[in-house]
């Protein structure tokens, strides 16, 4: 989209979302996003490992400073902890 002629991050996503038509999966990312190898088969794992075929899956992206290996694999094994609730 021409810079002068967005309108913001929501409407772009709402764009977004008008795409769907019914697949099995669906997620939206930001631009700036550097995945790992294999994110998918990952995240397609995680997501049948909760039995629910409505869970939502949600994260905070950690920095891919660090987080990657020169051949794109994933060296971390956890994800960012935004508060401790315990």
């Amino acid at each position: 989209v021409d810079p002068l002629l967005a309108v913001g991050p929501v409407f772009a996503r709402h764009l977004g979302h008008r795409l769907y038509r019914g697949e099995y999966y669906y997620m939206q990312s930001d631009a700036h996003v550097t995945y790992a190898n294999n994110w998918d088969v990952d995240i397609i794992s995680q997501q049948e490992a909760t039995k629910n075929e409505m869970a939502v899956l949600s994260t905070y992206l950690s920095n891919v400073e660090g987080a990657l290996d020169e051949k794109g694999d994933s060296i971390k094994k956890g994800r960012p902890i935004m508060c401790d609730t315990g």
